[in-house]
């Protein structure tokens, strides 16, 4: 049973309104185009292994996903964690395609030929890290020592998996391999270590310690904020040119008419600026000039508001 879901990383949503902002001639928007199709690519990765997790019998094991902890010294983050009785399983899920060729004499990964090669960091030495920040984790907070194993997936269909100057690593394997591995591992752990019912209180407690993280954007790719496009981002040309008519955003270029063009618009500004906005600063990012106008698109938008007159504040929901 599913306990934490997977949902989409708060960096990537605030990388696809930071590639709409920025100018499409920018600097630095191929650095980070690159980034975010890294991140999104990853991410599907990681929902791809849903289908071979529904494969699983039916039991009492609990799944979280995107699981981020702190050990005291560092943050660690762990794609899936499965909790049974007898053991917890960590899966890292790389969503990488093409020849790769895992060299452990030196800890890394290798995509492509010697004509072009692209060098990754060693899944397995990833994956044991986790496993030991996970078991410290759980030792320092919870007195609690369970066994914790590991396995890394492949989840993209045109991937061919080498190995350099050793046989295969036990612990990697294509996605499509885990509902009979999973199997496998639990024979190797017999014995019931936890309960059910703590097995629960444990999922929650761990739930209750995950932390989103915080990306600050601006700073990792030294930005200002003049440099986010403000206006309303016409759904049929692309352009930042949408006027609001008589209750409704009309793009002067191309004619094209739209309700809810501005809800777009302050997703981008709750994730690149601030989560609240008032009604000035909803008019200056919307290229609006009537108050009562904004009032109206904010409250039909915001599900919830904060301060009176001048201090109110309208705080942005997530998107769906």
């Amino acid at each position: 049973m599913i306990v934490k879901q997977r949902s989409l990383p708060l960096r990537l949503r605030k990388l696809e309104s930071l590639t709409r902002r920025l100018h499409p001639h920018h600097p630095k928007l191929s650095l980070i185009n690159d980034n975010y199709r890294r991140l999104k690519a990853g991410f599907s990765g990681e929902q791809s292994l849903e289908f071979y997790l529904g494969l699983l019998p039916q039991t009492n094991d609990l799944i979280l996903h995107d699981l981020r902890l702190f050990d005291g010294q560092r943050f660690f983050q762990i794609d899936t964690l499965i909790l049974t009785s007898s053991f917890f399983l960590i899966i890292e899920v790389k969503n990488i395609s093409g020849v790769i060729t895992l060299d452990q004499q030196v800890h890394q990964l290798i995509r492509g030929n010697e004509n072009k090669e692209e060098v990754f960091p060693d899944p397995v030495i990833q994956a044991e890290r986790q496993k030991e920040q996970l078991e410290n984790f759980l030792l320092e907070h919870f007195s609690m020592a369970v066994p914790v194993d590991f396995l890394v997936a492949f989840t993209h269909r045109k991937v061919m998996i080498k190995f350099k100057n050793k046989e295969s690593h036990p612990a990697l394997l294509r996605a499509e391999g885990i509902p009979k591995r999973v199997q496998s591992m639990k024979m190797t752990y017999p014995n019931e270590v936890i309960d059910q019912d703590r097995l629960y209180q444990l999922s929650s407690q761990l739930i209750e310690k995950h932390l989103e993280p915080k990306a600050d954007l601006f700073q990792q790719y030294e930005l200002k904020l003049n440099e986010i496009r403000t206006g309303v981002q016409c759904p049929g040309c692309d352009q930042y040119a949408m006027i609001r008519i008589k209750g409704k955003w009309r793009c002067p270029l191309c004619n094209k008419i739209s309700s809810n063009a501005h809800a777009a618009a302050l997703q981008d500004y709750k994730y690149l600026i601030h989560e609240r906005i008032s009604n000035q600063e909803a008019r200056r990012f919307l290229h609006l000039d009537s108050p009562a106008a904004a009032n109206r698109l904010l409250n039909k938008l915001a599900c919830d508001k904060t301060g009176v007159n001048r201090w109110r504040r309208y705080v942005l929901p997530d998107a769906p």
